[in-house]
This record gives C-alpha cells, structure tokens and sequence, in this order.
C-alpha cells in the first residue's frame, strides 16, 4: 500500500487523461488542459533531475562542482571535470567518518564497553545495536547519537534476563526459595 505513495506521478497524457472523471475523458478542452500540465510535469521532472545531478558530487557538472569545490577548498585549475568529481568525492570522504569504519567502532566501545554487536543496513538507513543485559536502552542510544551518522537510525536491542552479584539481597533471594 505504500509502493503507491511513492510511485512518481503520471506524466503521459494518456495517463493523466485516466485519473479524469469519466464525464470529462472524451472533452477536447480537459484533453489540451492534461497535455499542457503532462508536458509542464516533464519539463519540471527534468529540471529537477540536473539540480539533483548537481548536488551529487559524483554527478556534478559545471554548474555544481564549483559549489562543492568552495565548500571543501579544492582547486579546480588544469583539471578534468571527471578529475574534479573525484577530489571532491575524495575530500568529502575524507571529512565524513564512515559508520562502519574502526573510529566508530572505538568512540562506541569507549562509550559503552566492549560487549556489543552491530549490523547495519545501509537500504533501510538503519544501525541495529546489540548489547547483552542492558540498562534502559534509550541511555545508550543517547551515548551513542553524537558519534553516530545523522542518517542512520538507532535501533538498540538487548539479551534477555538480567544479571546477578554477590549482593546480600541476591543471597538472600537464594537461600530463601
């Protein structure tokens, strides 16, 4: 039900001709208003398809790649557009921390110990944490949240059961059942 929610609107005639009521199918006058609106929606798909290109670093063209190559002070001089996508992409990878890279996995481990496990599932954008016996989990995905990816969500998950010390109250517990 939700694929639907997604799926990109008609922008075929036809197809738009279709989404009318019944009555107003076979008019000639709703007929050139859906061509001209079907013809406007490409124009704009389209549009918006090169102001995505530019935003992607790897995509870029002359219109966006000045743009990332100011914000991340490369130089543009003597080179490729190809060579430019790629030290942009470079110093951007470079001043990102990959989530699944050994300084995440030690700001974690420095956080919260060395008992935990993680799988991440970079289509869902999430990060599924284990740990065993846990204290309430939302403390732990605070620690967590400033050294995480802003676009991966945290889903904390944790061992069953609880665990015991030599507490008096623990013997006590014991030797009364």
């Amino acid at each position: 039900m939700a694929s639907e929610y997604l799926a990109p609107p008609p922008s075929e005639p036809e197809d738009l001709i279709q989404l009318l009521p019944s009555w107003a199918r076979e008019d000639p006058d709703f007929g050139a208003v859906v061509d001209c609106a079907a013809r406007e929606s490409a124009r704009m798909r389209d549009r918006l398809g090169l102001v995505r290109d530019q935003l992607i670093p790897w995509r870029a063209g002359e219109l966006g790649l000045p743009w990332w190559e100011a914000f991340l002070g490369a130089s543009p001089k003597g080179k490729t557009v190809q060579e430019r996508r790629e030290e942009v992409a470079a110093r951007l990878a470079a001043a990102v921390p990959d989530s699944r890279g050994s300084t995440w996995e030690a700001q974690v481990t420095e956080r919260i110990g060395s008992a935990w496990d993680y799988v991440e599932d970079a289509a869902a954008f999430t990060l599924t944490i284990s740990v065993p016996h846990a204290p309430p989990l939302d403390w732990i995905e605070v620690l967590l949240r400033p050294v995480t990816p802003a676009h991966l969500d945290i889903v904390m998950v944790s061992g069953e059961g609880f665990l015991l010390d030599n507490s008096q109250l623990d013997q006590e517990q014991f030797h009364a059942s």
